[in-house]
């Protein structure tokens, strides 16, 4: 029997819920799946911003990290690959879905990256079809009891599939301890290391986000990446470093 293509070795998948709070669009879930099956689930009850850009970084502070066994996260790719498929229009929100706004403003982007595609899916009202189908099955795979707040996606009844996986814990130092342990096997990840630096400038650790500052510039050298996928102004040294905690 020939190995499954499936997850491909670049695969991850993203999602990201965001509240609007006026012209801004701040995060509230992110989950974040890669091909070797490591998920981490966490929410953000707070913010770090650069007073003079106004740009924002989440702080994740309720974390959770685990590893979908290989037959998990194959699956996962693969319907996240036909549930894509079937979607008429990237921006699938308002042909997906009845003109209804989500509660408070939600909204939530799906990124996706397999083999030479990259792709967000945004969902920005209530979801029908193979949008609410692919978040209904991001879903379940949060830890039990989490839910998206997008309508649409409850009704779709699909089960949590995962066992024995811990409830988030809300405590920042645990997150920041968590993160750093990760960027061990994985020091080049711009996301999670702007997710440990977040959490370090949160906690007034400024010789640690500083660190962590200074890995993410040579993970990034000759790139400026953004806060947000669709938000300006894009994420700077300069921007981060006005970030960092005094003393």
């Amino acid at each position: 029997m020939p190995e499954s293509i499936w997850p491909p070795p670049n695969f991850r998948l993203q999602l990201e819920e965001l509240q609007a709070e006026g012209d801004a669009q701040n995060l509230v879930r992110r989950f974040t799946v890669r091909a070797d099956g490591l998920a981490i689930y966490a929410t953000a009850s707070a913010a770090i911003e650069d007073a003079e850009s106004k740009t924002k970084l989440p702080v994740l502070d309720r974390l959770c990290i685990y590893q979908l066994v290989p037959e998990c996260v194959r699956g996962l790719s693969r319907r996240m690959d036909l549930y894509r498929q079937r979607m008429p229009s990237p921006e699938v929100g308002g042909k997906n879905g009845p003109d209804v706004a989500p509660p408070e403003g939600l909204s939530v982007v799906v990124h996706l990256r397999a083999f030479d595609a990259s792709e967000d899916l945004l969902a920005d009202r209530a979801v029908l079809g193979a949008m609410a189908d692919m978040l209904a099955t991001i879903a379940a795979h949060f830890p039990d009891g989490e839910r998206l707040g997008v309508p649409g996606v409850a009704e779709r009844g699909v089960a949590n599939v995962l066992r024995g996986v811990p409830a988030p814990r809300a405590d920042a130092a645990g997150a920041l301890a968590a993160l750093q342990a990760q960027l061990t096997k994985t020091p080049e990840d711009t996301g999670m290391l702007l997710e440990a630096f977040a959490l370090a400038v949160h906690l007034g650790h400024r010789q640690a986000a500083a660190e962590l500052l200074q890995r993410w510039k040579a993970a990034t050298e000759g790139d400026q990446v953004r806060a947000f996928q669709d938000a300006e102004p894009k994420l700077t040294p300069a921007i981060l470093e006005r970030m960092l905690p005094r003393g």
